[in-house]
């Protein structure tokens, strides 16, 4: 396949770009710079030369303070684009993939989602994501909806990768926040975007959740990556989602029916995957990346 992923430099983008590239021939959007996805009519003249069979969305106006302060830039990235890039996709008869949130939820329930399960955002970041689910659907036939949690990783810029962003403040005792009451499945970016290829590869359209097993809170994470680096972590504090300027999904454990159900995979448990990801990075960094 020749896919075309755009966000190809964030955590989670240069990951799923990295994955498919063993497989298929990967062109990769690595910024706004390569192309606005708000404005339909310049991606469609770079995007149709290039014949693609799959396009990847991971872009995103992550931060959800961010989100409520600047709800216009927030509409156009996570919801105005997303539906571009699906008509175009639709047009040019190829596959579509957008990369959701477990965000579009708001774990109010207190049980695990699943597919099936009808979104109720309850910040502005979610309700972008949500909407974007809304119109890929209605215009794409052939569209991916791949929705997933808290990520981590390696890839991505390392001032805006929460685990480099954790180990510099550790070393510099700068003390850190985090959540204890925003509980969900941490989950490792090399394992999803594996997963995101065999659907990719499979035909098999819809929404599907996808993450490690186990749950954890964003201060767990954050622990978890001080003690694989071996460095103490008193300076992480805990906190509560309370304070945030927007509110938070306090609970959006998965449950993926649909996933596991079509393909049969189930992913190892979130800590065990987090020192499979330190050994991958110390791996990467011998061989000079």
């Amino acid at each position: 396949m020749r896919v075309v992923v755009f966000g190809a430099t964030g955590l989670c983008g240069e990951e799923i770009a990295d994955v498919f590239e063993t497989r298929h021939e990967v062109i990769r959007f690595k910024g706004h710079r390569d192309g606005d996805i708000s404005n339909l009519f310049e991606i469609q003249k770079k995007l149709e030369p290039m014949k693609p069979d799959l396009i990847i969305n991971a872009t995103g106006y992550r931060h959800p303070d961010n989100c409520k302060k600047n709800r216009d830039i927030a509409v156009r990235i996570n919801t105005l684009g997303p539906k571009n890039l699906a008509l175009l996709a639709e047009k040019m008869g190829c596959d579509f993939m957008q990369i959701s949130s477990d965000s579009v939820f708001s774990g109010d329930t207190k049980w695990p989602y699943s597919e099936f399960d009808i979104p109720d955002p309850n910040n502005i970041y979610g309700q972008t994501k949500y909407l974007a689910e809304r119109a890929i659907a209605a215009v794409c036939r052939h569209h991916y909806i791949i929705r997933v949690p808290m990520l981590f990783g390696f890839k991505g810029k390392p001032e805006e990768n929460l685990m480099f962003q954790t180990w510099e403040n550790m070393k510099n005792h700068v003390r850190m926040d985090a959540a204890t009451d925003q509980i969900c499945n941490p989950t490792y970016t090399k394992d999803a975007a594996e997963c995101m290829m065999k659907v990719a590869e499979s035909g098999m359209y819809g929404t599907y959740h996808i993450s490690n097993e186990g749950l954890g809170s964003r201060y767990d994470l954050l622990c978890e990556f001080a003690r694989i680096a071996g460095l103490p972590h008193d300076d992480i504090l805990t906190s509560n989602s309370e304070v945030k300027y927007d509110k938070r999904s306090t609970y959006t454990a998965f449950n993926a029916i649909a996933f596991k159900g079509t393909f049969g995979v189930e992913l190892e448990e979130w800590h065990t995957a987090i020192r499979r990801m330190y050994r991958d990075y110390e791996e990467y960094k011998k061989n000079g990346h």
